[in-house]
């Protein structure tokens, strides 16, 4: 690993990710692999249903947050407040998500 890679090789491996031994052929990088369920932040995340979508305050947490469909996949950070398996956020957050009221999120506190 180029000793400028290492920060981004040591915060993969704290994720969970082993290295390979192999090179990536276009860009000469070491390959990194995980099996998504021992990836620390998804084994961390939250799964909810979206209760509401409406304006949050200022001060409310921010979190990085995911739509689940694998096609039309988004991730994005925004503020969100959870409460018994539901969420409600912010009409702006929604559409950078492409998600309405009862659709899934997977989230993950900053």
């Amino acid at each position: 690993v180029h000793a400028a890679s290492e920060p981004a090789q040591q915060l993969l491996a704290r994720q969970g990710f082993k290295y390979t031994g192999y090179v990536d052929i276009f860009d000469g990088g070491a390959t990194m692999i995980a099996d998504r369920a021992a990836i620390s932040v998804v084994k961390s995340s939250k799964l909810a249903t979206i209760a509401r979508i409406e304006e949050l305050p200022e001060g409310t947490p921010k979190f990085a947050v995911s739509n689940e469909r694998f096609k039309e996949f988004r991730a994005s950070l925004g503020r969100l407040t959870e409460k018994s398996g539901e969420v409600v956020i912010g009409p702006r957050f929604a559409k950078s998500l492409n998600v309405k009221r009862g659709d899934t999120v997977r989230f993950y506190p900053l």
